[in-house]
């Protein structure tokens, strides 16, 4: 019984961070660019580890982007409405 507990842990996981990735190409995200990416992935809880893992680019990169976006947001004054 204690070993069915840390593999369903792993499971969810997976589970989680295969359904952040579809969110991200079905929606209009899939051509942008990866600031965008990476600030929505970040909000379902993910690490900068398997964001970067996702996006197919470094941890660096994707703090600096998740940082630039933010910036970008706070001087335009927050979400762009369509």
């Amino acid at each position: 019984m204690a070993q069915e507990v840390p593999n369903q842990e792993r499971f969810l996981g997976i589970i989680a961070r295969t359904l952040a990735y579809l969110c991200v190409h079905a929606t209009d995200l899939r051509d942008a660019e990866l600031g965008p990416k990476a600030v929505l992935l970040e909000s379902f809880g993910l690490s900068r580890a398997d964001v970067a893992v996702m996006l197919d680019t470094t941890e660096g990169s994707v703090q600096v982007s998740v940082s630039n976006e933010r910036k970008k947001r706070k001087k335009s004054g927050g979400r762009k409405n369509k």
